[in-house]
């Protein structure tokens, strides 16, 4: 049976066989990098930049105690590029929307 992660494994193994653990330190920061990246792209369709940027840092905040140098951290951005941006216009509050802007 094949694990979901082979990829991030096969990632991970790479990074660790060129560069040693500094390569895992790299991967990872660049993995959360990103995620944080996509996270505040994503979310500035819907919000104004304050809440974007109170999002990303409580994002960033409440993911530091999981943050390992594991195959989980290379998914987290896919689930937060795809996940804030199905919201849906409707769905939006009508306090957060920027005025006279139609998104």
């Amino acid at each position: 049976m094949v694990a979901d992660e082979w990829l991030s494994e096969v990632v991970l193994a790479f990074a660790y066989k060129s560069l040693g653990w500094e390569g895992l330190i790299l991967v990872t920061a660049a993995a959360f990098a990103a995620t944080l990246g996509l996270l505040a792209r994503s979310l500035q369709r819907v919000f104004d930049p304050v809440y974007v940027l109170i999002a990303v840092v409580a994002a960033a905040g409440l993911s530091f105690p999981h943050l390992t140098a594991t195959t989980a951290c290379l998914g987290a951005a896919a689930f937060w590029c795809y996940g804030p941006t199905a919201w849906s216009e409707h769905a939006k509050p009508t306090a957060l929307r920027r005025p006279g802007s139609p998104w």
